[in-house]
């Protein structure tokens, strides 16, 4: 039998996305597929290669596919109607499949905005491999659970819920062999900083347990990880076929198993592997202990993102992190004496979220060691109990939010105010947070102090400025 042809698209244009990583979610794919099955197989980036939609196009349509495979994060969303529909007009006997945070976020909708044949919600990889199987076979995807897909002129939501990988040691490395690796060290990173690193990007584990109801739920609220000895191993394989000097590790919860952080950084001692890490999604700062800070300082951390989200012990229950705000200090403070640069990241604007709660937030963040941070938008996206709380409180807010057309700031966020502060407040409240942050001389020092690069200090006065201006762009936009 011939091998079937796959292209893999991460898709999106450049203009909407200020930081790059490689397509991890694609790579991991690919590697599971040509592991199971005889396939060529390419990996394209929209975004890494700024593409225009019909460029994309005539990307994909030259590979001459069975079978395209398209990623996509919300932010990133917008076009993804031209670029299916492009692919179907030029490849009409080809099967596009949508899979990412987008897919998982707003679900059989999409199947009525593009021309897509199917979605994969969640994680992909046994999904897609039973779709590898039955489009050999005979073209009946019924029995895969959880896929949604045309059949004929009717839309059909599959029972039962996407599979996941149980035991993560079984996936093979991701395939970064079918990308330039190098083409992403002269990108802009999620560390925020315009560093040239030869580095990769690599999760060590899925799945969160926490309950925060803002999030995706791509890889479920049950944690599993790769064992210490995988994660080293494929830390080394990297570093002799790359020659990479620093590592990404993307998890969503690092952290969440000291002993395995400790049992990592002992092996990587032993077998003498001198790498930087970072940590761009975050550790979970509350839980941080000395000995885990230490483990990752051997690591080579220098930089972490730390979530507070929210200073307000009632809006921690109500969306679900509950986060212990005192610990969420002292985690900070633990990897700031440890030189580890950090990024706090902060939302305001939840429903019910009242003007003295937002004064609470920004007045944690300020009163904490964090080097910078971001005061962002709170989005409630479909298919996030967020959302639902919402259509609870505020139903009437929601009424005009369109993912499509709405102005869009750094993670491609509808603007919308759910809080109940007046919007002519609302919209003006994270300016005046950012003033009152940076502008504070001992933050100031240990930025200086703490900076891994001097050469890139003017971010952090570009950041600060750029977010202040967006925001007052952000206030002309709405007449307020």
């Amino acid at each position: 039998m011939a091998a079937l042809r796959i292209a893999l698209v991460n898709a999106g244009r450049v203009e909407k996305v200020t930081a790059f990583t490689p397509p991890l979610g694609l790579l991991y794919l690919a590697a599971y597929v040509r592991e199971h099955h005889n396939v060529e197989i390419a990996v394209l980036d929209q975004r890494a290669a700024d593409w225009t939609h019909e460029e994309a196009v005539r990307q994909v349509a030259a590979l001459k596919p069975d079978i395209v495979g398209i990623r996509c994060v919300t932010g990133a969303h917008r076009g993804l109607h031209i670029l299916t529909q492009g692919i179907k007009q030029a490849l009409p006997d080809c099967l596009v499949v949508l899979g990412g945070p987008h897919v998982s976020a707003f679900g059989k909708t999409l199947l009525d905005s593009t021309s897509a044949d199917m979605l994969v919600t969640g994680e992909g990889e046994i999904a897609f491999d039973g779709i590898l199987q039955a489009f050999q076979d005979n073209k009946d995807y019924r029995r895969i659970p959880g896929l949604i897909w045309r059949h004929e002129r009717e839309v059909i939501t599959n029972s039962g819920q996407t599979p996941f990988i149980e035991n993560l040691d079984n996936l093979p490395f991701p395939a970064y062999d079918l990308i330039d690796i190098r083409q992403y060290w002269r990108l802009p990173t999620q560390c925020f900083f315009p560093l040239l690193r030869n580095y990769i990007a690599l999760f060590t584990s899925r799945g969160c347990p926490w309950q925060c109801n803002y999030c995706h739920n791509i890889f479920g609220k049950n944690y599993r990880y790769h064992s210490a000895e995988r994660v080293v191993d494929e830390i080394e394989h990297y570093v002799r076929t790359y020659g990479v000097s620093d590592l990404e590790l993307v998890d969503d919860c690092f952290n969440l198993s000291a002993d395995r952080v400790m049992e990592i950084a002992e092996l990587m001692g032993r077998r003498n592997i001198k790498v930087r890490t970072a940590f761009p999604n975050g550790l979970r700062t509350d839980i941080l202990r000395d000995d885990t800070a230490d483990a990752l300082a051997s690591m080579g951390a220098w930089y972490s993102g730390c979530a507070l989200e929210c200073g307000s012990d009632r809006l921690q229950k109500m969306i679900g992190k509950n986060l212990n705000l005192p610990r969420f200090l002292e985690g900070v403070e633990m990897l700031v004496r440890r030189g580890v640069f950090t990024t706090g990241f902060t939302m305001i604007g939840f429903p019910t979220e009242t003007e003295a709660e937002m004064r609470m937030t920004v007045d944690m963040a300020c009163a904490s060691m964090l080097h910078s941070t971001f005061f962002f938008y709170v989005t409630p996206f479909p298919g996030t109990e967020l959302y639902q709380q919402a259509l609870r409180f505020v139903p009437e807010r929601l009424q005009n939010m369109n993912f499509d057309e709405s102005l869009t700031f750094f993670t491609g966020d509808a603007i919308v105010n759910l809080s109940e502060m007046p919007d002519a407040l609302f919209f003006q409240f994270a300016q005046k947070a950012y003033r009152k942050f940076y502008f504070n001389p001992w933050r100031i020092g240990r930025i200086i102090r703490d900076t891994r690069s001097k050469r890139t200090l003017p971010i952090h006065a570009l950041i600060f400025g750029d977010y202040c201006s967006r925001d007052f762009r952000l206030r002309r936009w709405l007449n307020i």
